[in-house]
């Protein structure tokens, strides 16, 4: 199952195209932080683009938030850019901050819980995404148990991360994942320069992520969110 994560730096996408290239699915970044100015502005053209194709879509929200009370107001926005949309993917809680993480397991599963929790009471889907090493010493595992997880993990022929997952991350520089879903391993990649609207510019803007994001040289660049809604029963408890 091929899918694809994007976000105001991939551009104007042809979604004709993308639909014509077999994409079976797409994760929208719907914004990052708390404010609304901080609205990825390609959300609406990109949630359009899905909907004219055909295309299932799920959105992520990319976390600055260092207390449950900055999560609440980022969820709050999120929500308000959700409103009057419907997924067939989650919305999953990025949280990849350093400064975040650094305060360790407590405050990280109580950030991501604050998020997660309003989120899902306005009744949709949810889910976490982050490195390995971080959802295994920054979140409990009643929280990694309770919650869909998109885990990136790289350089190995098979990830040995502790815990239940939905989607495992394999490769930053190659862009491919591989979702684990109802015991089937499928295969996501990234969004190609190929489905940008001819006559396009591509946005370089890397002021709203983080520095190991902005490294990477490529256009898509925050991880994408979620697994399938019929993860719900293998998932959650």
């Amino acid at each position: 199952m091929r899918g694809i994560d994007i976000s105001k730096h991939n551009g104007a996408v042809n979604w004709v195209q993308v639909k014509a290239d077999g994409v079976q699915f797409a994760i929208l970044r719907a914004g990052y932080g708390k404010e609304a100015a901080q609205k990825d502005t390609q959300f609406e053209a990109n949630y359009a683009g899905c909907k004219a194709q055909g295309i299932p879509c799920g959105a992520y929200w990319y976390s600055y938030a260092t207390t449950p009370a900055e999560a609440r107001q980022e969820a709050a926005v999120c929500l308000s850019f959700l409103q009057g949309k419907t997924f067939a993917f989650p919305i999953y809680f990025d949280i990849e901050e350093q400064k975040v993480l650094a305060q360790g397991k407590t405050a990280c599963t109580a950030i991501a819980k604050a998020f997660l929790e309003t989120v899902e009471k306005a009744g949709y889907f949810v889910g976490i995404y982050s490195s390995k090493s971080h959802l295994e010493s920054c979140f409990t595992e009643e929280l990694r148990t309770r919650y869909a997880v998109w885990v990136a993990h790289y350089g190995v022929e098979k990830t040995t991360y502790h815990g239940q997952y939905g989607i495992w991350q394999k490769s930053a520089r190659e862009g491919l994942w591989h979702l684990r879903q109802c015991g089937r391993e499928r295969m996501l990649c990234r969004l190609s320069g190929s489905y940008q609207e001819k006559g396009a510019e591509r946005v370089q803007d890397c002021s709203d992520r983080s520095n190991s994001e902005a490294g990477t040289g490529e256009v898509l660049e925050e991880r994408p969110g979620g697994a399938h809604r019929q993860q719900r029963a293998a998932v959650r408890k």
